[in-house]
């Protein structure tokens, strides 16, 4: 109950800002185009293993394609929020850039900056109930994702990466169907990371564009000035981040450091199995 009045504050608040453009159409797309996706690896997984190893395994599979496929939605929900927010972000940024490129500051300029404000609050808030709603979700994704691929990497390396005799086609398709639903599990962990940075990046450049649009209203009237600074303190002391369950914060570097503990437990798996 609590999660879901959340998710529709959320909604109200994207509401109440403008975005730049409609993405109803590629959202329904993207949708479209994921459910097939799944609909057709997991029927070739269910086709695989009812045919060739038995209804145990059959069963075990569906269990992991159920997970891979609720983790997905949850994925496609958030990187269709994120977007919503990060077109958000960039409208108060064309904003801005807009009332910089003029000659001087416009006469309504603390109207504009108050509005812009009022707009960057907002989305701030809309991250914090974000974080509040997707945090957990975000960290089970990477600890599993993370983990599935350990043990991948695990039995891969203690096989010799070899196929058994007398079933070689059978354990090309198996490692095919894994590889795939491993990729699939990858490619909404780098969506996430990549579109939460973008909307940190974002507000980089806002803030860049306001100390601009500040420097500009230096000479002009002091009340515009007031409003101008109020905004750089705003976005300075109240930046937008996103966090996994307020554990650790969810950016680009969120990335490298999941890569490089993979490539640290891929050597040390190869120098026990060199020993």
């Amino acid at each position: 109950m609590y999660k879901r009045k959340q998710l529709f504050k959320l909604l109200d608040n994207l509401q109440a800002t403008s975005r730049i453009g409609s993405g109803t159409k590629l959202y329904h797309f993207i949708f479209l185009m994921s459910q097939a996706v799944l609909i057709l690896v997991g029927n070739f997984g269910n086709y695989l293993y009812l045919t060739f190893l038995g209804v145990d395994n059959f069963i075990l599979n569906m269990f992991n394609f159920t997970q891979i496929y609720l983790q997905s939605a949850f994925v496609l929900l958030r990187c269709i929020v994120l977007d919503m927010v990060l077109s958000r972000y960039q409208r108060q940024s064309r904003l801005l850039l807009v009332l910089t490129l003029r000659n001087k500051p416009p006469r309504d300029l603390s109207q504009v900056v108050k509005a812009i404000a009022k707009n960057i609050n907002v989305l701030k808030c809309s991250v914090d109930i974000f974080n509040e709603i997707f945090g957990i979700p975000i960290l089970l994704h990477l600890f599993c994702g993370v983990s599935n691929t350990l043990v991948s990497l695990d039995v891969f390396i203690k096989s010799d990466g070899t196929f058994n005799a007398g079933s070689t086609m059978l354990n090309f398709l198996n490692l095919v169907y894994q590889m795939t639903l491993s990729v699939i599990f990858w490619i909404g962990i780098v969506l996430n990371i990549v579109m939460c940075d973008a909307v940190l990046t974002e507000s980089e450049k806002i803030l860049m564009k306001v100390y601009k649009l500040k420097s500009m209203a230096a000479d002009s009237m002091s009340w515009k000035y007031d409003e101008v600074d109020f905004l750089v303190e705003m976005i300075l002391h109240r930046p937008p981040q996103f966090k996994a369950a307020r554990f650790f914060a969810v950016d680009r570097s969120t990335l490298f450091s999941i890569l490089y503990s993979m490539t640290s437990f891929l050597l040390v798996m190869v120098q026990f199995k060199s020993n």
